[in-house]
């Protein structure tokens, strides 16, 4: 197993741009720049409600680092609704982090834990691997708060650190 690299997330550049509208400023601009500046990775979390990166991005960035930066690894993170998984088949990230999101959330809160929703990521996996996606799964900072089971199919975690931050 390869070491755990930085990935820059680019989402609030889209974010800012779609709050002003048009196309500035630009997420391909900004995955430029991150990669002239090094960065190993590029992470993107297209949200059902399209308020920052859309699956036209998701697709553009793809382009780009297929074109441009074939070394550079490419995450796509979310929730395991069909429209993501849908996306992740076309565009063959290296990675794709699953994501538990709450309707309504501003940013992701917690990580995955025991229940329904969780009981059906083994098969996700599956899915994932079957187009040679490396899977990491979005789990709580703190042990304890963490129902995430070990599975030999996980590559690496992704630690929320949102309920370490509370003082």
């Amino acid at each position: 197993m390869s070491s755990i690299q930085l990935s820059v997330n680019v989402n609030k550049v889209a974010t800012l741009r779609n709050s002003r509208g048009g196309a500035v400023p630009s997420v391909i601009d900004a995955v430029n720049v991150c990669v002239a500046a090094g960065a190993p990775g590029i992470t993107v979390h297209p949200r059902a409600d399209r308020r920052h990166i859309t699956p036209e991005d998701v697709r553009a960035i793809a382009s780009v680092l297929r074109d441009s930066a074939p070394g550079v690894e490419f995450n796509i993170e979310g929730d395991p609704r069909p429209d993501l998984l849908d996306l992740v088949d076309e565009i063959r990230p290296t990675q794709c982090t699953l994501v538990p999101v709450v309707p309504g959330e501003v940013t992701s809160q917690a990580g995955w834990r025991q229940g329904a929703e969780s009981e059906r990521i083994p098969a996700v996996i599956g899915r994932l691997h079957a187009h040679g996606a490396r899977v990491s799964l979005f789990v709580d900072a703190r042990p304890e708060r963490s129902q995430a089971r070990r599975d030999g199919r996980l590559t690496r975690p992704s630690i929320g650190s949102a309920a370490s931050c509370v003082v």
